[in-house]
Parts: C-alpha cells; sequence; structure tokens
C-alpha cells in the first residue's frame, strides 16, 4: 500500500507536495513522462480541486489507486486551464456557494463523488474521463447539479468501449444495427456479441434512442443519440 494522502483540514499542509505525489505515481503505470508541477491558473478553482482531492486522506490506498488520482488530477487541470485559456466564463448559478452556510458547496459534492469513482473503477483509462469532467463541471452554467450528478453515475455504468461505441453517434445520424443483430442471433460465438451488448446499454441508459421506421423482431434497430449521450460525450470527451 502507498501512503499518498498526509492530509486533513491543516491549514499550513502544502498541498503542491501531495499534488506531486500524485503525479510522481502515475509512472506506476507506465507513464514514461509525467510534469514536474501542475496547478490551475485560477485561484478559485485551485482551492476547490484542493479541496477534493483532500478528502482522501486515507494512509492505506492502493499504488494503482493512487496513480488513478494522479491521472484524474493532471487531466483536470489541464481540462480547467484550457477552458480558462479559451474563455469560458465560469458558471454563476450558485453552484460554488456553500450548502446552509456550510464550506461544503455543490461543486465539493460532485468532485467527491467523482473521485469515488476514479478509485473504484476497474478501467484506469476511464481515470482521464473522469478528470475531465471535473475539470468541465465548473464552466458549464446550462448544466444543472442533478443533471452532473446523473452523468457522473452514468459515466460510473460505462466502459470505454460504451464510450467509444457512444462516440460514433456523435455525427448525430441515424444508424441501422440490423445485420449485427441477425448476426449475433445466429451465431453462438459471434464476435460482435460484446459490441450489441454495450449497444443494450447505451439504450438503457437512455443515451441513444429507437427511431422510425422500426422492425418486428429487432431489439436494436435504428438508433440516433440523445441528448443526454450528446451531453455525456460533451462533458467527458469533448467531441
Amino acid at each position: 500500500m502507498l501512503k499518498c494522502f498526509i492530509m486533513n483540514d491543516d491549514k499550513a499542509s502544502d498541498f503542491s507536495a501531495i499534488a506531486q505525489s500524485l503525479i510522481n505515481s502515475v509512472a506506476f503505470l507506465g507513464f514514461n513522462s509525467v510534469p514536474t508541477a501542475l496547478s490551475v491558473v485560477s485561484p478559485i478553482l485551485q482551492r476547490i480541486l484542493e479541496k477534493g482531492f483532500r478528502m482522501f486522506h486515507r494512509d492505506s490506498i492502493a499504488k494503482v489507486e493512487c496513480a488513478r488520482l494522479g491521472i484524474a488530477y493532471i487531466t483536470a487541470v489541464k481540462t480547467t486551464n484550457q477552458n480558462l485559456d479559451s474563455g469560458k466564463p465560469l458558471r454563476n448559478d450558485g453552484f460554488f456557494d456553500a450548502i446552509n452556510n456550510e464550506q461544503y458547496t455543490v461543486a465539493d459534492e460532485i468532485i467527491e463523488a467523482t473521485l469515488r469513482n476514479v478509485i473504484i473503477d476497474a478501467e484506469t483509462r476511464k481515470s482521464e474521463i473522469y478528470g475531465r469532467f471535473i475539470g468541465n463541471i465548473p464552466f458549464l452554467s446550462g448544466c444543472p447539479a442533478d443533471d452532473l450528478i446523473r452523468i457522473n453515475s452514468i459515466l460510473r455504468q460505462l466502459t470505454m468501449v460504451d464510450l467509444d461505441n457512444l462516440s460514433h453517434f456523435s455525427d448525430g445520424k441515424v444508424h441501422s444495427f440490423h445485420d449485427l443483430e441477425m448476426e449475433v442471433k445466429s451465431q453462438e460465438n459471434s464476435p460482435n456479441a460484446i459490441r450489441l451488448a454495450s449497444l443494450f446499454r447505451l439504450k438503457d441508459l437512455g443515451l441513444i434512442i429507437r427511431v422510425p421506421p422500426a422492425y418486428v423482431g429487432y431489439d436494436i434497430d435504428n438508433e440516433r443519440i440523445t441528448v443526454l449521450g450528446r451531453q455525456v460525450l460533451e462533458i467527458a470527451r469533448q467531441i
């Protein structure tokens, strides 16, 4: 086990040392080059990001989990700075305001839940997706907190295969899967069975939807992306 967090609410503690330990741990996963220093150019957003990672000050955390948090941190910082550099305004809908006069905010709540996903998710590659999600949410004034919570829950249920399949719908066109479903149903060991199962999952989560004309006997028919599906891609993958 790797002791990668030593902080609680001690104001004298240096978060930059913890952030660097997270970044350094990324090398454990085979990354040859990692940043030596990384922070958000906005002090306000940097404090929000720090607070999120300070919530996880466990002394016993697996090295791979620490590395995943490092990937999420690197991606969150880079995404946040890219949004600031492009001139995107911060949301002003109370997202950063304290809840019930406490220090805890809606932003803290969502970031905490996202970082828990980073730790428990079986796919390390998704750490970058979660990091991009964290880096984008401060700028999404048109996306209520309830929607962000829903999207965060959806991300936890998706695999990278699912996200790759969803990205094929980003063109907004209708895609037909008659042949795919027929092949899987007719072949016991069809190599496309995983893809079909992935499409079922996207449909169950409301990310794609069936459109006319519909054909009897097909479960996956003519499908296109939904508004929710596009939100997932825009927030987590930036199509």
